[in-house]
C-alpha cells in the first residue's frame, strides 16, 4: 500500500496544539495459487488489482513548559475492497471442464480487507539542558485485518468471511536522549511490540 496524506496543524495556545490529515490509500494485491491438476503438472490462479480507501489521522500536543510535552495520534481504519476477474491458467481438462460447469473460469472475486486503526500516545520530558527522557504507549487493531471478506460471482454467488485469528498488539517503548554539544544530540532507547499471530500460527 501507498498513501497520500495532506495534514494541517494549529496551534491553539501556548500549551495545545492540534493536527489531522486525510488517509488517501492505494492498495495493490497479487495473488497467484497452484491448482492441482491431478495428473500432470499444476495449474495456475492469477488475481491482480488496485483499490482505493480512505481514513482520518489526528493529533494532540499539550505542553506544560518547554521541556515537558504529551501527545496522542489516533489512525483511522482503512478499507480497501479488491475486485477483479480470476485468471486461470494451464488447467487440465477435467479441472477446466469443473470450473466452466460452475460458471468459475469468469467469476469474479471480491476481497475486502481493513488497514488497522490505531492509537499512541508519547511523553517527552528534559531533565536538565543536557538530558531527557521519553517514551510512547499504542495498539493496533490487527485482530479486524485478519477478518478477511470474500465474495465469488459466478452460477452460484457464494459471499464468506473469514477469521485469520490476528490478535490486536501494543507497543511500548522508552529512551534517552544526551546532548553532547549543540551540533550532537546522542538517542538511545528500547521498545517491544506484541505479535499479531499466536505462537505455531
Amino acid at each position: 500500500g501507498f498513501s497520500i496524506l495532506p495534514s494541517a496543524a494549529w496551534r491553539v495556545n501556548e500549551h495545545l496544539s492540534v493536527g489531522a490529515s486525510l488517509n488517501a490509500m492505494v492498495g495493490k494485491l497479487e495473488n497467484r495459487v497452484a491448482v492441482n491438476n491431478i495428473i500432470g503438472s499444476d495449474g495456475r490462479l492469477e488475481f491482480d488489482d488496485n483499490a482505493w480507501g480512505f481514513g482520518a489521522n489526528v493529533g494532540l500536543l499539550y505542553e506544560i513548559d518547554r521541556g515537558t510535552r504529551f501527545g496522542i495520534t489516533y489512525n483511522s481504519p482503512v478499507k480497501l475492497d479488491f475486485r477483479a476477474q480470476a485468471q486461470w491458467k494451464d488447467l487440465g481438462p477435467g479441472i477446466r471442464a469443473l470450473l466452466a460447469s460452475r460458471g468459475l473460469l469468469d467469476a469474479n472475486v471480491d476481497l475486502g480487507v481493513t488497514v488497522p486503526q490505531g492509537v499512541n500516545a508519547s511523553f517527552y520530558h528534559e531533565i536538565d539542558p543536557r538530558w531527557a527522557v521519553l517514551g510512547s504507549v499504542g495498539w493496533q487493531q490487527w485482530s479486524k485485518f485478519g477478518e478477511v471478506e470474500i465474495g465469488v460471482d459466478s452460477n452460484n454467488p457464494v459471499g464468506l468471511s473469514t477469521d485469520l485469528n490476528f490478535k490486536d498488539t501494543w507497543h511500548l517503548s522508552g529512551g534517552v536522549q544526551y546532548r553532547w554539544s549543540d551540533s550532537w544530540l546522542l538517542n538511545a532507547g528500547i521498545a517491544y511490540d506484541s505479535g499479531f499471530q499466536s505462537n505455531g500460527s
